[in-house]
């Protein structure tokens, strides 16, 4: 009895036989099946805080393919590495499913005013007003 996976018969179930359905054996001749073991997953590796080179490299070895990268502000994770994916780590996916990653720009910056030669009252002012 061989086992496989299958996305179309369920877990358990038989898949073929040899000789097939309808052919004859030998009284105590020998039947031999191939079972279901249902839709092959693949768990989505952790792939946060690696580069999207590393990162592609460890979908590609879990057998699943890198998707679209977008970019997003991290306050945890160095710009350039990857923030997550889609799906996310640990989740379930089919072979050679495509995984989406989400890569860091780093801190999020703002610009701020220059108050270089203000009296420091008229900072307090304009800011609480």
């Amino acid at each position: 009895r061989d086992q496989v996976f299958s996305e179309d018969i369920a877990k358990g179930l038989i898949i073929s036989s040899d000789p097939a359905g309808g052919g004859t054996v030998e009284k105590s001749g020998t039947v031999q099946v191939t079972v279901s073991k249902g839709p092959e997953r693949i768990v989505v590796p952790d792939v946060k805080a690696m580069t999207l080179a590393d990162a592609t490299t460890a979908l590609t070895k879990a057998h699943l393919q890198l998707g679209t990268t977008t970019s997003a502000f991290s306050a945890d994770v160095q710009t350039g590495l990857v923030i997550g994916s889609s799906p996310s780590v640990g989740q379930p996916a089919k072979k050679n499913s495509i995984v989406s990653l989400v890569i860091s720009k780093g801190i999020s910056q703002i610009a701020i005013n220059s108050y270089v030669g203000i009296i420091y009252h008229s900072i307090i002012r304009t800011t609480i007003l």
